[in-house]
């Protein structure tokens, strides 16, 4: 029997040992990219939850002032005891609509606490980032914060100010009123996106304003 050279043998083992490492890499990046698959799903779903429980509201009030006391923290003689507590916040942004007179700062993330205070940025990238910055805002009477967002129109253009000073112009291209649990239509297939949401005037339902940036930016 012809019997081949040892280093073709030395060969096949270094050829085994390969493939068998290089079938591990891709089993372990099909399992990544399922796991990131199942994360961003569940990330969606709880997205979804989160928008249809928002209470976003329509107030005839004024919007709370910072320096209001937010807590009681005890009653001594009978008396109460209040401390100014400023609530923790970070405004990342600010956005103008010139048409309406809005010029209000977004704060870096929302709670009910934080939305009595200024518009909040609900999900997205950073601003003026690629993806879709989604800000949420009360609809209050007095025309602060959102209150003036259902006098926008398809074509307007929205300014958003990020915190190196950088301005990009968005414009309108969509004006929806949708249902809490349609949160699908939040969606944008824009590079770089800016959405708006607020309630609308009988708080079933919330008011959608989606928009671009110009293509010059």
């Amino acid at each position: 029997m012809r019997k081949f050279p040892s280093f073709f043998s030395q060969f096949h083992r270094v050829a085994f040992l390969v493939s068998g490492i290089l079938l591990v890499i891709a089993a372990s990046s099909a399992y990544q990219a399922y796991t990131e698959g199942d994360s961003a799903q569940m990330n969606a779903e709880e997205t979804l939850v989160v928008f249809e429980q928002l209470v976003l509201k329509t107030d005839e009030t004024e919007p709370r002032s910072i320096s209001e006391p937010l807590i009681t923290i005890e009653k001594i003689d009978e008396e109460p005891v209040t401390e100014v507590k400023k609530p923790t916040y970070n405004p990342i942004a600010k956005v103008q609509i010139e048409k309406i007179g809005l010029n209000v700062s977004v704060l870096s993330e929302w709670s009910y606490e934080l939305l009595d205070i200024s518009v909040n940025k609900f999900s997205g990238p950073e601003p003026n980032e690629p993806g879709n910055f989604i800000v949420i805002g009360h609809n209050y009477i007095n025309k602060a914060h959102f209150g003036s967002l259902h006098l926008v129109e398809i074509g307007d253009s929205i300014d958003l100010t990020d915190l190196s000073g950088r301005t990009v112009t968005y414009e309108v291209f969509e004006v929806l009123i949708i249902k809490p649990d349609e949160v699908e239509k939040l969606q944008s297939d824009n590079p770089l996106a800016l959405t708006l949401v607020t309630c609308d005037t009988n708080n079933e339902y919330r008011l959608v304003v989606k928009s671009r940036a110009l293509e010059s930016q």
